[in-house]
């Protein structure tokens, strides 16, 4: 079982969509969001779970009911582009009065209205995409013994402008409310904090519960796309295909949208370097007087 694990806005759906493309792999997105049907009783992100091996027998339970529902009707008799496709169209307008029909396009969200995904193997590793973790990383351990992460780290700077923009648009009503109620205020100073105490969290989490894991840059996969993915698909003992490769180069084109990972590539890393110049002046004290873990201050510096 492998998690991908980071923030919002910080380009784990687009990792997901990668790994998607792959025939040894099936993606969960983000089972513990308040959409799904289930994990009624966990807890919010900033809430320390303390009975971690009840919590991940919970984790347990709930996930394979979910599982069952990642496909719908076509989808379970076709891997084809156009059986996903119709899944959808009913999918979304059964969604509020059919929680078979939520759980599908919740769990599958990255996957509306994409096209040429390859046809999966009949044993598959399960991928499970979630933002909702990075303060209680060590329950991973309890949940499955051979537990692999991926950690998606964004430029900072472009990741808390990324945040501010959606939440000044009505999305992330779920954070902006918990944003609101643990740090009294959003701004672009507040999401920075909660940017740095997530990852120092889970980075600090993972080494000192030895969780074995793997850092990802979306600048790396931006300049360096194929030996990036050989390092990630080498760390998730995965075979190279090219359906994988293919994906990077076809979603370096013009996009926008809160789910959309087409974007220009060349226009992301200018994006990065302005939002850099723009936000650092006023997160420069944070950044002197916070405790990073060694890989963020690594990418603080570097940055």
């Amino acid at each position: 079982m492998v998690f991908i694990l980071g923030i919002e806005r910080s380009a784990t759906t687009w990792v997901s969509n990668i790994l998607d493309m792959h025939s040894g792999t099936e993606l969960y997105m983000e089972p513990l969001s308040e959409r799904t049907s289930r994990f009624k009783q966990w807890p919010n992100r900033f809430t320390k779970i303390e009975d971690l091996p009840g919590r991940a027998q919970y984790f347990q339970e709930e996930f394979t009911y979910l599982r069952e529902r990642n496909k719908f009707f076509f989808s379970r008799l076709s891997d084809a582009d156009l059986a996903w496709q119709l899944d959808f169209l009913i999918a979304e307008k059964l969604w509020r009065a059919l929680p078979l029909a939520r759980d599908f396009f919740e769990l599958n969200f990255n996957r509306k209205g994409t096209r040429e995904y390859p046809s999966k193997r009949i044993s598959t590793v399960d991928i499970i995409k979630e933002v909702r973790l990075n303060f209680n990383t060590s329950i991973l351990k309890y949940i499955h013994p051979n537990i692999k992460v991926v950690v998606v780290l964004r430029n900072y700077a472009a990741n808390v402008q990324s945040v501010a923009r959606q939440i000044s648009k009505g999305n992330l009503s779920e954070l902006a409310e918990l944003l609101q109620n643990h740090f009294h205020d959003i701004n672009e100073q507040t999401i920075f904090d909660y940017w740095a105490n997530s990852y120092n969290h889970l980075l600090k989490d993972l080494d000192e519960e030895k969780i074995s894991y793997f850092v990802l840059r979306q600048k790396d996969l931006i300049q360096s796309g194929e030996e990036t993915i050989d390092d990630l698909l080498s760390f998730l003992e995965l075979s190279p295909e090219p359906s994988v490769y293919n994906y990077i180069s076809r979603s370096n084109v013009s996009g926008a949208g809160k789910h959309n990972t087409k974007r220009s590539h060349n226009k992301i890393l200018e994006q990065n370097s302005q939002a850099q110049n723009k936000l650092y002046p006023k997160i420069a004290e944070q950044i002197d007087t916070t405790d990073w873990h060694p890989v963020l201050h690594k990418e603080i510096i570097k940055l």
